[in-house]
Protein backbone atom coordinates (compact mmCIF):
# COMPACT_ATOMS: atom_id res chain seq x y z
CA UNK A 1 0.00 0.00 0.00
CA UNK A 2 2.90 2.19 0.73
CA UNK A 3 4.33 1.87 -2.65
CA UNK A 4 0.99 2.53 -4.21
CA UNK A 5 0.53 5.79 -2.47
CA UNK A 6 3.99 6.72 -3.53
CA UNK A 7 3.14 6.63 -6.61
CA UNK A 8 -0.62 8.04 -6.62
CA UNK A 9 1.19 11.06 -4.62
CA UNK A 10 3.67 11.34 -7.60
CA UNK A 11 1.75 11.14 -9.81
CA UNK A 12 -0.55 13.62 -9.01
CA UNK A 13 2.15 16.19 -8.60
CA UNK A 14 3.08 15.10 -11.86
CA UNK A 15 -0.19 15.59 -14.01
CA UNK A 16 -1.24 18.75 -11.58
CA UNK A 17 2.48 20.50 -11.90
CA UNK A 18 2.14 19.42 -15.95
CA UNK A 19 -1.74 21.82 -16.10
CA UNK A 20 -0.65 24.30 -14.25
CA UNK A 21 2.00 25.38 -16.13
CA UNK A 22 0.25 24.81 -19.74
CA UNK A 23 -0.12 28.70 -19.92
CA UNK A 24 -0.80 30.99 -22.66
CA UNK A 25 1.81 32.51 -24.08
CA UNK A 26 3.18 34.97 -27.11
CA UNK A 27 3.15 32.40 -29.39
CA UNK A 28 -0.93 32.53 -29.18
CA UNK A 29 -0.95 36.19 -30.02
CA UNK A 30 -2.70 36.86 -33.08
CA UNK A 31 -0.51 39.89 -35.05
CA UNK A 32 -2.60 40.51 -38.18
CA UNK A 33 -3.39 43.76 -37.05
CA UNK A 34 -0.32 44.72 -36.20
CA UNK A 35 1.26 43.26 -39.08
CA UNK A 36 -1.08 44.71 -41.41
CA UNK A 37 -0.10 48.30 -39.85
CA UNK A 38 3.58 47.66 -40.53
CA UNK A 39 2.61 47.02 -44.59
CA UNK A 40 1.10 50.02 -44.46
CA UNK A 41 4.11 51.76 -43.54
CA UNK A 42 3.50 52.99 -39.95
CA UNK A 43 5.92 51.79 -37.39
CA UNK A 44 5.56 54.30 -35.11
CA UNK A 45 1.97 52.68 -34.65
CA UNK A 46 2.72 49.33 -34.80
CA UNK A 47 5.52 50.34 -31.74
CA UNK A 48 2.31 51.91 -30.16
CA UNK A 49 -0.34 48.67 -30.80
CA UNK A 50 2.45 46.58 -28.86
CA UNK A 51 2.91 48.96 -26.51
CA UNK A 52 -0.79 49.25 -25.76
CA UNK A 53 -1.76 45.60 -26.09
CA UNK A 54 1.84 44.50 -23.94
CA UNK A 55 0.39 42.75 -21.58
CA UNK A 56 -2.15 40.45 -23.92
CA UNK A 57 0.66 39.38 -25.85
CA UNK A 58 3.14 38.79 -23.38
CA UNK A 59 3.37 37.22 -20.56
CA UNK A 60 6.06 37.46 -17.55
CA UNK A 61 8.34 35.34 -19.22
CA UNK A 62 8.07 36.81 -22.66
CA UNK A 63 10.26 40.12 -21.30
CA UNK A 64 12.92 39.39 -24.19
CA UNK A 65 10.23 39.01 -26.79
CA UNK A 66 8.96 42.39 -26.05
CA UNK A 67 12.23 44.16 -26.12
CA UNK A 68 13.31 42.67 -29.26
CA UNK A 69 10.14 43.25 -30.84
CA UNK A 70 9.63 46.71 -29.70
CA UNK A 71 13.19 47.48 -30.41
CA UNK A 72 12.92 46.35 -34.23
CA UNK A 73 9.68 48.22 -34.66
CA UNK A 74 11.46 51.42 -33.05
CA UNK A 75 14.50 51.15 -35.62
CA UNK A 76 11.90 50.69 -38.18
CA UNK A 77 10.67 53.79 -37.26
CA UNK A 78 13.97 55.72 -37.13
CA UNK A 79 14.11 56.32 -33.32
CA UNK A 80 17.17 55.37 -33.00
CA UNK A 81 18.06 55.93 -28.97
CA UNK A 82 14.24 54.33 -28.00
CA UNK A 83 15.66 51.11 -30.19
CA UNK A 84 18.96 51.26 -28.79
CA UNK A 85 17.28 51.05 -25.42
CA UNK A 86 14.82 48.48 -26.00
CA UNK A 87 17.88 45.61 -27.93
CA UNK A 88 20.02 46.84 -25.19
CA UNK A 89 17.49 46.04 -22.34
CA UNK A 90 16.79 42.85 -24.77
CA UNK A 91 20.57 41.56 -24.84
CA UNK A 92 21.05 42.34 -21.05
CA UNK A 93 18.42 40.10 -20.29
CA UNK A 94 19.69 37.11 -22.65
CA UNK A 95 23.14 37.31 -21.24
CA UNK A 96 21.17 36.70 -17.56
CA UNK A 97 19.28 34.34 -18.59
CA UNK A 98 21.89 32.31 -20.11
CA UNK A 99 24.15 32.14 -17.01
CA UNK A 100 20.30 31.13 -15.39
CA UNK A 101 20.16 28.09 -18.35
CA UNK A 102 23.42 26.77 -17.51
CA UNK A 103 22.37 24.87 -14.20
CA UNK A 104 19.03 23.77 -15.52
CA UNK A 105 18.85 20.06 -15.65
CA UNK A 106 18.36 18.10 -18.51
CA UNK A 107 15.79 16.08 -16.29
CA UNK A 108 13.43 18.45 -15.03
CA UNK A 109 11.15 17.43 -17.11
CA UNK A 110 8.03 18.20 -14.72
CA UNK A 111 7.89 21.58 -16.29
CA UNK A 112 7.74 22.14 -20.31
CA UNK A 113 9.58 25.18 -21.61
CA UNK A 114 6.39 27.31 -22.73
CA UNK A 115 6.84 27.96 -18.70
CA UNK A 116 10.10 29.43 -18.60
CA UNK A 117 11.65 32.99 -19.67
CA UNK A 118 12.13 33.32 -22.99
CA UNK A 119 16.06 33.10 -23.98
CA UNK A 120 16.67 34.08 -27.26
CA UNK A 121 17.63 32.26 -30.17
CA UNK A 122 21.46 32.46 -30.86
CA UNK A 123 20.54 34.71 -34.41
CA UNK A 124 17.91 37.32 -32.31
CA UNK A 125 20.98 37.70 -29.77
CA UNK A 126 24.27 38.23 -32.37
CA UNK A 127 21.71 40.25 -35.11
CA UNK A 128 20.36 42.59 -31.85
CA UNK A 129 24.28 44.06 -32.40
CA UNK A 130 23.74 44.62 -36.17
CA UNK A 131 20.81 46.69 -35.44
CA UNK A 132 22.25 48.53 -32.63
CA UNK A 133 25.13 49.47 -34.80
CA UNK A 134 22.93 50.71 -37.66
CA UNK A 135 20.91 52.99 -34.85
CA UNK A 136 24.47 54.09 -33.78
CA UNK A 137 25.57 55.21 -37.29
CA UNK A 138 22.02 56.69 -37.64
CA UNK A 139 22.59 59.05 -34.92
CA UNK A 140 26.33 59.71 -36.30
CA UNK A 141 28.38 57.57 -33.15
CA UNK A 142 30.47 55.72 -35.19
CA UNK A 143 32.55 54.39 -32.32
CA UNK A 144 29.96 53.26 -31.20
CA UNK A 145 28.79 50.91 -34.19
CA UNK A 146 32.23 49.32 -34.28
CA UNK A 147 31.78 48.20 -30.82
CA UNK A 148 28.93 46.62 -31.80
CA UNK A 149 30.17 44.82 -34.87
CA UNK A 150 32.57 43.84 -32.90
CA UNK A 151 30.79 41.97 -30.26
CA UNK A 152 28.65 40.75 -32.83
CA UNK A 153 31.31 38.81 -34.25
CA UNK A 154 32.76 37.84 -30.66
CA UNK A 155 29.43 36.71 -28.85
CA UNK A 156 28.77 34.32 -32.09
CA UNK A 157 32.02 32.39 -31.52
CA UNK A 158 31.77 32.39 -27.77
CA UNK A 159 27.89 31.32 -27.93
CA UNK A 160 28.87 28.33 -30.72
CA UNK A 161 31.65 26.59 -28.58
CA UNK A 162 29.75 27.36 -25.13
CA UNK A 163 26.74 25.85 -26.67
CA UNK A 164 28.75 23.00 -28.01
CA UNK A 165 29.93 22.13 -24.20
CA UNK A 166 26.39 22.45 -22.79
CA UNK A 167 25.24 19.56 -25.15
CA UNK A 168 28.02 17.38 -24.51
CA UNK A 169 27.71 17.97 -20.93
CA UNK A 170 23.53 16.81 -21.28
CA UNK A 171 24.54 13.66 -23.29
CA UNK A 172 26.72 12.20 -20.87
CA UNK A 173 23.96 13.11 -17.84
CA UNK A 174 21.41 11.36 -20.18
CA UNK A 175 20.70 7.68 -18.92
CA UNK A 176 19.10 6.95 -22.40
CA UNK A 177 18.36 8.20 -25.57
CA UNK A 178 21.60 10.18 -25.99
CA UNK A 179 22.19 8.11 -29.53
CA UNK A 180 18.58 9.86 -30.53
CA UNK A 181 20.70 13.08 -30.37
CA UNK A 182 20.28 15.25 -33.53
CA UNK A 183 23.47 16.97 -34.51
CA UNK A 184 24.16 19.95 -33.42
CA UNK A 185 26.72 21.53 -36.30
CA UNK A 186 26.38 24.46 -37.51
CA UNK A 187 27.87 26.15 -40.13
CA UNK A 188 27.78 30.03 -39.09
CA UNK A 189 30.75 31.56 -37.95
CA UNK A 190 31.41 34.63 -40.19
CA UNK A 191 28.82 37.45 -41.42
CA UNK A 192 28.82 39.19 -44.85
CA UNK A 193 26.56 41.70 -43.64
CA UNK A 194 28.80 42.50 -40.66
CA UNK A 195 32.14 42.59 -42.61
CA UNK A 196 30.59 44.72 -44.66
CA UNK A 197 29.27 47.28 -42.71
CA UNK A 198 32.94 46.97 -40.68
CA UNK A 199 34.35 47.78 -44.03
CA UNK A 200 32.52 50.77 -44.75
CA UNK A 201 33.50 52.35 -41.67
CA UNK A 202 37.13 51.45 -41.99
CA UNK A 203 36.79 52.78 -45.33
CA UNK A 204 35.27 56.41 -44.29
CA UNK A 205 37.52 56.59 -41.65
CA UNK A 206 40.46 56.37 -44.25
CA UNK A 207 41.76 52.74 -43.16
CA UNK A 208 42.02 51.28 -46.11
CA UNK A 209 44.26 48.36 -44.45
CA UNK A 210 41.61 46.93 -42.32
CA UNK A 211 38.77 47.87 -44.47
CA UNK A 212 40.76 45.41 -47.17
CA UNK A 213 40.63 42.87 -44.64
CA UNK A 214 37.03 43.21 -43.71
CA UNK A 215 36.80 42.88 -47.31
CA UNK A 216 38.72 39.67 -47.67
CA UNK A 217 36.29 38.30 -44.33
CA UNK A 218 32.83 39.18 -46.58
CA UNK A 219 34.41 37.01 -49.54
CA UNK A 220 35.37 33.84 -47.32
CA UNK A 221 32.09 34.03 -45.93
CA UNK A 222 30.81 33.47 -49.31
CA UNK A 223 33.69 30.55 -50.21
CA UNK A 224 33.65 28.90 -46.74
CA UNK A 225 29.80 29.18 -46.14
CA UNK A 226 28.36 28.12 -49.41
CA UNK A 227 25.10 25.95 -48.08
CA UNK A 228 24.38 29.66 -45.93
CA UNK A 229 25.26 32.01 -49.09
CA UNK A 230 23.94 29.79 -51.90
CA UNK A 231 23.96 33.18 -53.92
CA UNK A 232 26.22 35.03 -55.82
CA UNK A 233 28.32 37.97 -54.39
CA UNK A 234 26.74 41.57 -54.96
CA UNK A 235 29.07 42.74 -57.96
CA UNK A 236 28.96 46.28 -56.29
CA UNK A 237 31.58 45.04 -53.42
CA UNK A 238 34.23 44.71 -55.54
CA UNK A 239 34.35 48.18 -56.10
CA UNK A 240 33.96 49.62 -52.68
CA UNK A 241 37.77 50.54 -52.33
CA UNK A 242 38.18 51.59 -55.60
CA UNK A 243 36.52 55.02 -55.18
CA UNK A 244 38.64 58.05 -57.37
CA UNK A 245 39.22 61.36 -55.94
CA UNK A 246 36.39 63.91 -56.36
CA UNK A 247 34.08 61.17 -55.97
CA UNK A 248 31.82 60.06 -53.93
CA UNK A 249 30.35 56.51 -53.35
CA UNK A 250 26.76 55.93 -52.09
CA UNK A 251 25.58 52.56 -50.43
CA UNK A 252 22.44 51.17 -50.45
CA UNK A 253 21.28 48.21 -47.71
CA UNK A 254 18.18 46.84 -47.27
CA UNK A 255 15.78 44.69 -45.36
CA UNK A 256 13.19 42.40 -47.05
CA UNK A 257 10.63 39.66 -45.65
CA UNK A 258 10.44 38.15 -42.08
CA UNK A 259 12.89 36.07 -40.52
CA UNK A 260 11.52 32.40 -39.78
CA UNK A 261 8.84 31.91 -36.98
CA UNK A 262 8.49 28.79 -35.08
CA UNK A 263 5.92 25.80 -35.38
CA UNK A 264 5.17 22.58 -33.37
CA UNK A 265 6.20 19.40 -34.36
CA UNK A 266 4.67 16.34 -32.47
CA UNK A 267 6.07 12.66 -32.23
CA UNK A 268 3.64 10.06 -30.92
CA UNK A 269 4.78 6.47 -30.06
CA UNK A 270 2.56 3.81 -27.96
CA UNK A 271 4.09 0.73 -26.80
CA UNK A 272 2.06 -1.51 -25.71
CA UNK A 273 0.41 0.42 -22.65
CA UNK A 274 3.14 3.31 -22.99
CA UNK A 275 2.29 6.25 -24.44
CA UNK A 276 5.47 8.33 -25.96
CA UNK A 277 4.83 11.88 -26.87
CA UNK A 278 7.65 14.72 -27.86
CA UNK A 279 6.69 17.92 -28.77
CA UNK A 280 9.40 19.75 -30.69
CA UNK A 281 9.95 23.34 -32.08
CA UNK A 282 10.43 23.80 -35.80
CA UNK A 283 11.64 26.68 -37.76
CA UNK A 284 9.68 27.70 -40.59
CA UNK A 285 10.45 30.03 -43.14
CA UNK A 286 7.79 32.92 -43.82
CA UNK A 287 6.59 33.63 -47.62
CA UNK A 288 8.32 36.80 -49.06
CA UNK A 289 6.76 38.85 -51.49
CA UNK A 290 9.95 40.73 -52.29
CA UNK A 291 11.43 39.21 -55.43
CA UNK A 292 13.91 42.14 -57.06
CA UNK A 293 15.33 45.55 -55.50
CA UNK A 294 15.74 48.26 -58.25
CA UNK A 295 17.37 51.89 -57.72
CA UNK A 296 17.10 54.65 -59.66
CA UNK A 297 19.29 58.02 -59.03
CA UNK A 298 18.70 61.22 -60.83
CA UNK A 299 21.09 64.05 -59.98
CA UNK A 300 19.67 67.79 -59.11
CA UNK A 301 21.95 69.66 -61.27
CA UNK A 302 22.16 67.88 -64.84
CA UNK A 303 19.03 65.42 -64.75
CA UNK A 304 21.54 62.52 -65.24
CA UNK A 305 20.29 59.02 -64.40
CA UNK A 306 21.62 56.05 -62.87
CA UNK A 307 20.08 52.59 -62.29
CA UNK A 308 21.14 49.67 -60.28
CA UNK A 309 19.65 46.53 -58.50
CA UNK A 310 20.43 45.62 -55.10
CA UNK A 311 21.60 42.06 -54.31
CA UNK A 312 21.60 39.86 -51.14
CA UNK A 313 24.42 39.79 -49.02
CA UNK A 314 22.82 37.87 -46.29
CA UNK A 315 20.08 35.38 -45.59
CA UNK A 316 19.23 35.82 -42.34
CA UNK A 317 16.59 33.26 -42.39
CA UNK A 318 18.85 30.58 -43.12
CA UNK A 319 21.03 31.92 -40.67
CA UNK A 320 17.99 31.28 -37.99
CA UNK A 321 17.52 27.87 -39.01
CA UNK A 322 21.33 26.49 -39.29
CA UNK A 323 21.99 28.29 -35.39
CA UNK A 324 18.84 27.07 -34.44
CA UNK A 325 20.36 23.37 -34.90
CA UNK A 326 22.20 23.93 -31.44
CA UNK A 327 18.94 24.68 -29.58
CA UNK A 328 17.07 21.86 -31.23
CA UNK A 329 19.59 19.57 -29.84
CA UNK A 330 19.28 20.70 -26.01
CA UNK A 331 15.34 20.88 -26.46
CA UNK A 332 15.44 17.68 -28.08
CA UNK A 333 17.29 16.09 -24.88
CA UNK A 334 15.01 17.75 -22.13
CA UNK A 335 11.95 16.13 -24.67
CA UNK A 336 12.64 13.19 -24.58
CA UNK A 337 13.68 13.06 -20.76
CA UNK A 338 10.63 14.19 -19.99
CA UNK A 339 8.53 12.19 -22.07
CA UNK A 340 10.72 8.99 -20.79
CA UNK A 341 9.39 9.99 -17.26
CA UNK A 342 6.45 10.97 -18.06
CA UNK A 343 5.65 7.49 -19.66
CA UNK A 344 7.38 5.64 -16.86
CA UNK A 345 4.91 6.99 -14.80
CA UNK A 346 1.87 6.17 -16.22
CA UNK A 347 3.20 2.29 -16.92
CA UNK A 348 3.92 2.15 -13.03
CA UNK A 349 0.56 3.04 -12.30
CA UNK A 350 -1.12 1.16 -15.11
CA UNK A 351 0.96 -1.94 -13.62
CA UNK A 352 0.25 -1.23 -10.02
CA UNK A 353 -3.84 -1.49 -11.04
CA UNK A 354 -3.15 -4.82 -12.61
CA UNK A 355 -1.56 -6.47 -9.25
CA UNK A 356 -3.37 -4.72 -6.84
CA UNK A 357 -6.21 -7.24 -4.93
CA UNK A 358 -7.84 -4.18 -3.86
CA UNK A 359 -10.35 -3.11 -6.32
CA UNK A 360 -10.70 0.30 -5.32
CA UNK A 361 -6.86 0.86 -5.62
CA UNK A 362 -6.67 -0.61 -9.09
CA UNK A 363 -9.91 1.27 -9.83
CA UNK A 364 -7.50 4.44 -8.46
CA UNK A 365 -4.33 3.75 -10.12
CA UNK A 366 -6.39 3.06 -13.88
CA UNK A 367 -8.13 6.81 -13.65
CA UNK A 368 -4.31 7.86 -12.70
CA UNK A 369 -2.73 5.90 -15.34
CA UNK A 370 -5.42 7.22 -17.71
CA UNK A 371 -5.23 10.70 -16.60
CA UNK A 372 -1.84 10.80 -17.01
CA UNK A 373 -1.56 9.33 -20.42
CA UNK A 374 -4.35 12.63 -21.24
CA UNK A 375 -1.91 15.02 -19.24
CA UNK A 376 0.75 14.29 -21.21
CA UNK A 377 -1.16 14.38 -24.62
CA UNK A 378 -2.10 17.92 -23.59
CA UNK A 379 0.55 19.74 -21.47
CA UNK A 380 3.25 18.08 -23.44
CA UNK A 381 3.92 20.96 -25.73
CA UNK A 382 6.96 22.66 -27.90
CA UNK A 383 7.69 26.55 -26.72
CA UNK A 384 7.32 28.02 -30.45
CA UNK A 385 7.89 31.45 -28.87
CA UNK A 386 10.21 33.58 -31.33
CA UNK A 387 10.05 37.52 -32.15
CA UNK A 388 8.57 38.12 -35.04
CA UNK A 389 10.30 41.63 -37.05
CA UNK A 390 13.87 40.59 -37.76
CA UNK A 391 14.10 40.73 -41.21
CA UNK A 392 14.24 37.31 -43.74
CA UNK A 393 17.09 38.78 -46.01
CA UNK A 394 20.11 42.12 -46.48
CA UNK A 395 20.64 43.26 -49.69
CA UNK A 396 22.96 45.81 -50.82
CA UNK A 397 23.75 48.09 -54.11
CA UNK A 398 26.85 50.58 -54.70
CA UNK A 399 27.04 53.20 -56.89
CA UNK A 400 30.23 56.09 -57.16
CA UNK A 401 28.76 59.43 -58.63
CA UNK A 402 29.81 62.96 -58.58
CA UNK A 403 29.38 64.61 -55.72
CA UNK A 404 26.17 66.61 -55.46
CA UNK A 405 22.18 66.12 -54.47
CA UNK A 406 20.03 63.58 -55.90
CA UNK A 407 16.68 61.78 -55.48
CA UNK A 408 16.67 57.98 -55.12
CA UNK A 409 14.39 55.80 -55.18
CA UNK A 410 14.12 52.31 -54.06
CA UNK A 411 11.73 50.15 -55.53
CA UNK A 412 10.70 46.57 -54.52
CA UNK A 413 8.99 43.90 -56.76
CA UNK A 414 7.75 40.82 -56.73
CA UNK A 415 8.07 37.68 -59.20
CA UNK A 416 6.15 38.78 -61.51
CA UNK A 417 7.44 42.39 -61.53
CA UNK A 418 4.73 44.34 -59.45
CA UNK A 419 5.73 46.85 -57.53
CA UNK A 420 5.38 46.14 -53.49
CA UNK A 421 6.67 49.08 -52.20
CA UNK A 422 8.76 52.21 -53.19
CA UNK A 423 10.53 54.41 -51.41
CA UNK A 424 11.71 58.18 -52.46
CA UNK A 425 14.27 60.54 -51.13
CA UNK A 426 14.44 64.03 -52.04
CA UNK A 427 17.29 66.35 -52.34
CA UNK A 428 19.98 63.82 -50.98
CA UNK A 429 23.57 64.90 -50.48
CA UNK A 430 26.07 62.96 -51.44
CA UNK A 431 29.27 64.02 -50.34
CA UNK A 432 32.84 63.04 -51.23
CA UNK A 433 34.30 60.92 -48.32
CA UNK A 434 31.39 60.06 -45.92
CA UNK A 435 29.87 57.15 -45.55
CA UNK A 436 26.63 57.86 -47.40
CA UNK A 437 24.57 54.69 -46.84
CA UNK A 438 20.52 55.10 -47.04
CA UNK A 439 19.03 52.10 -45.29
CA UNK A 440 15.61 51.07 -46.18
CA UNK A 441 13.08 48.35 -44.88
CA UNK A 442 10.05 46.33 -46.78
CA UNK A 443 9.30 43.43 -45.06
CA UNK A 444 6.31 42.43 -46.97
CA UNK A 445 4.75 45.65 -48.37
CA UNK A 446 4.95 49.27 -48.00
CA UNK A 447 3.05 51.57 -49.58
CA UNK A 448 4.75 54.51 -52.16
CA UNK A 449 6.53 56.59 -49.80
CA UNK A 450 8.43 60.24 -49.96
CA UNK A 451 11.18 61.95 -47.66
CA UNK A 452 12.54 64.60 -48.18
CA UNK A 453 17.01 64.25 -47.06
CA UNK A 454 17.65 66.22 -43.93
CA UNK A 455 21.47 66.75 -43.66
CA UNK A 456 22.80 66.59 -40.56
CA UNK A 457 25.13 69.75 -38.88
CA UNK A 458 27.86 66.96 -38.92
CA UNK A 459 27.07 63.73 -41.85
CA UNK A 460 29.43 61.54 -41.03
CA UNK A 461 32.90 61.21 -39.12
CA UNK A 462 34.80 63.33 -41.83
CA UNK A 463 33.61 66.26 -39.96
CA UNK A 464 31.84 67.78 -42.85
CA UNK A 465 29.38 70.05 -43.66
CA UNK A 466 26.76 70.49 -46.33
CA UNK A 467 24.75 72.89 -47.50
CA UNK A 468 20.81 72.57 -48.34
CA UNK A 469 20.60 72.02 -51.89
CA UNK A 470 19.55 75.28 -53.49
CA UNK A 471 16.20 76.72 -54.24
CA UNK A 472 15.43 75.73 -57.86
CA UNK A 473 13.33 78.33 -59.68
CA UNK A 474 16.51 80.16 -59.72
CA UNK A 475 17.97 80.09 -62.70
CA UNK A 476 21.70 78.86 -63.16
CA UNK A 477 24.03 78.79 -66.26
CA UNK A 478 24.23 75.63 -67.79
CA UNK A 479 19.98 74.79 -66.40
CA UNK A 480 16.98 75.30 -68.23
CA UNK A 481 14.28 77.26 -66.10
CA UNK A 482 12.43 74.81 -63.59
CA UNK A 483 14.44 72.08 -65.04
CA UNK A 484 15.04 70.59 -61.47
CA UNK A 485 12.13 71.68 -59.77
CA UNK A 486 12.00 73.85 -56.71
CA UNK A 487 12.02 73.30 -52.85
CA UNK A 488 11.71 75.23 -49.59
CA UNK A 489 14.77 75.17 -48.23
CA UNK A 490 16.98 77.75 -46.57
CA UNK A 491 17.04 80.86 -48.99
CA UNK A 492 20.19 82.02 -47.11
CA UNK A 493 22.11 78.69 -47.92
CA UNK A 494 20.12 78.83 -51.66
CA UNK A 495 22.17 81.98 -52.15
CA UNK A 496 25.46 81.01 -50.40
CA UNK A 497 25.70 78.59 -53.33
CA UNK A 498 24.46 80.68 -55.48
CA UNK A 499 27.08 83.14 -54.96
CA UNK A 500 29.84 79.75 -55.48
CA UNK A 501 28.41 79.11 -59.19
CA UNK A 502 27.87 82.58 -59.99
CA UNK A 503 31.43 83.29 -59.00
CA UNK A 504 32.82 80.87 -60.72
CA UNK A 505 30.86 81.33 -63.99
CA UNK A 506 31.49 85.18 -64.42
CA UNK A 507 35.50 84.86 -63.71
CA UNK A 508 36.01 82.51 -66.77
CA UNK A 509 35.05 82.42 -70.34
CA UNK A 510 32.78 79.53 -70.98
CA UNK A 511 34.95 77.05 -72.72
CA UNK A 512 36.61 77.26 -69.27
CA UNK A 513 34.33 77.09 -66.80
CA UNK A 514 34.88 74.93 -63.39
CA UNK A 515 33.75 71.37 -63.11
CA UNK A 516 30.28 70.88 -61.51
CA UNK A 517 32.18 68.53 -59.16
CA UNK A 518 34.54 71.67 -58.62
CA UNK A 519 31.38 73.63 -57.72
CA UNK A 520 29.33 71.79 -55.22
CA UNK A 521 32.96 70.12 -53.23
CA UNK A 522 33.61 74.67 -52.73
CA UNK A 523 29.81 74.51 -51.91
CA UNK A 524 30.76 71.79 -48.79
CA UNK A 525 32.76 73.38 -45.63
CA UNK A 526 34.89 71.29 -43.74
CA UNK A 527 35.27 71.67 -39.92
CA UNK A 528 38.36 69.88 -38.15
CA UNK A 529 37.09 66.39 -36.54
CA UNK A 530 37.74 64.76 -33.65
CA UNK A 531 38.98 61.33 -35.48
CA UNK A 532 36.93 58.38 -34.82
CA UNK A 533 39.41 55.35 -33.54
CA UNK A 534 38.07 52.37 -35.01
CA UNK A 535 38.30 48.76 -33.21
CA UNK A 536 41.29 46.56 -34.59
CA UNK A 537 39.59 43.71 -36.79
CA UNK A 538 41.05 41.27 -34.07
CA UNK A 539 39.69 43.18 -30.88
CA UNK A 540 39.62 41.11 -28.11
CA UNK A 541 36.66 41.00 -25.12
CA UNK A 542 38.62 43.36 -22.52
CA UNK A 543 38.61 46.12 -25.39
CA UNK A 544 35.16 45.65 -26.20
CA UNK A 545 33.95 46.16 -22.60
CA UNK A 546 35.87 49.04 -22.45
CA UNK A 547 34.58 50.93 -24.96
CA UNK A 548 31.07 49.88 -24.01
CA UNK A 549 31.94 51.00 -20.55
CA UNK A 550 33.04 54.49 -22.49
CA UNK A 551 30.26 54.52 -24.03
CA UNK A 552 27.47 53.82 -20.93
CA UNK A 553 29.50 56.77 -19.09
CA UNK A 554 28.59 58.62 -21.99
CA UNK A 555 24.99 58.05 -21.93
CA UNK A 556 24.86 59.59 -18.51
Amino acid sequence: MNKIMKILNLSAVVITSLLLFSCASSANYDFSKIDATIEKGDFSEAYAKIEAENQKIYSKHDEVLKDLDQGLLSHYAEQYETSNENLSAGEKKIDDLYGISISQSVTSFLVNDTVKDYEGELYEDIYTNIFMALNYLNINQFDDAMVEIRRFDNKLKTAVVENQKKILSAKNSMKEGSDKVPSANIKFHNSALARYLSMLLYRTDGDIDNAAVDLKMLKDAFVLQSDLYDFAIPSCIEEELEIPKGKARLNILTFTGYAPVKTEEALRLNLGSTYYKLALPKMQKRTTTVSKIKVNITSKYDGSTFTTEAKKLESIEDIAIDTFQQHYAMIFMKSLTRSIAKAATTEALHQQSKKTDNAGASLVLSVFSLASTVGTEITERADTRTSRFFPASASVAGLTLDPGYYDIEVIYYDNLDHIVGKKTITDYALVEGNLNLIEDICLNRKPDISVKFEPKAILQVTGQKILPPPSYEINRPGFSDGQAGTNSTSQAAASALDAILNSKTSAVQPEEKQSETEVINEAVSAEPAAPVTADPVNQDSTQIRKASKKRARTAQ
